[in-house]
């Protein structure tokens, strides 16, 4: 299991040197820029896509939770 976060560890670090030196994203991203205006909307729209998906995993994690914590309530009840 160390090895496998190790290697994880590498790739992701090694990933990150590689998107950080992309040359439209260095543009984007430079501030007092006349471009950096589109890196920081790329930037937001990127962080509200990202929120959507976990919103739609908590918002369905919740809706199990409650459906199998009312199944439990009604087999307690059910057995008394």
């Amino acid at each position: 299991m160390k090895r496998l976060v190790t290697y994880c560890a590498i790739i992701t670090a090694t990933a990150c040197t590689q998107m950080l030196s992309c040359p439209n994203c260095k543009d984007g991203f430079d501030a007092g820029s006349a471009q950096a205006a589109i890196g920081d909307s790329y930037s937001m729209s990127v962080l509200f896509m990202l929120c959507m998906i976990f919103g739609v995993f908590a918002a369905g994690a919740f809706l199990i939770t409650m459906k199998v914590r009312k199944h439990n309530t009604m087999i307690q009840s059910v057995r008394n």
